[in-house]
């Protein structure tokens, strides 16, 4: 499926990534789906904040999620992790190293 994004829909994208936050939980969840038990973990961030960036994430068609038992799995939407310059954005990212700490931490919340 082709997906066109509007001017109001990539401003709308961008100005809810602008925030610190929602973005590590964006980087994150590009690397797969998680309970935000696990971004609390791994973000050390209260629950009733990374809740908030979630819902605004959604609201903005961001994430998604499904649910798993008692859990809320969040994941990215097809149509924004299919979007080239939030890949570029990733990719930027991932370059500066900034992230690494998070990967890391993710990696050995799921090894567990």
């Amino acid at each position: 499926m082709i997906y066109r994004v509007t001017i109001g829909r990539a401003s709308g994208i961008m100005k809810c990534l602008a925030n610190t936050l929602r973005l590590k939980i964006f980087f994150l969840l590009t690397e797969g789906e998680l309970c935000v038990c696990q971004l609390e973990e791994i973000l050390a961030a209260e629950q009733s904040m990374i809740s908030h960036c979630l819902r605004k994430m959604r609201a903005e068609g961001i994430v998604d999620y499904r649910n798993d038992g008692k859990l809320r799995k969040y994941f990215m939407c097809s149509s924004v992790s299919s979007n080239g310059v939030l890949r570029a954005l990733k990719k930027e990212l991932e370059r500066s190293g900034e992230l690494d700490s998070y990967i890391r931490r993710k990696k050995e919340l799921i090894e567990r």
